[in-house]
């Protein structure tokens, strides 16, 4: 019979016993985001949401062959991505 090969690491994570070795760290290198990080991810939902619907507007306009239309609708699209970044 084989006798089956555990991993240090996950002997410990399934109490098992072992030599207390570590899993591997798998956030290394990412830095941690901070509170204010995540509300000014929340600030920026509206406006890339606004770009997206002035693009799909300039889409129907394009179909549409409104191209005075489509060309304001993508003017509209760049000014907010120009003022949200």
């Amino acid at each position: 019979m084989k006798r089956l090969q555990i991993p240090l690491w996950k002997t410990k994570a399934l109490n098992l016993g072992g030599l207390g070795a570590e899993p591997p760290n798998t956030n290394e290198g990412k830095p941690k985001t901070t509170e204010k990080e995540k509300k000014s991810m929340y600030m920026l939902i509206f406006p890339f949401i606004l770009i997206a619907l002035d693009v799909g507007a300039a889409v129907m306009c394009l179909i549409g062959k409104d191209y005075k239309k489509c060309v304001y609708w993508l003017a509209a699209a760049v000014l907010n991505l120009c003022v949200t970044l």
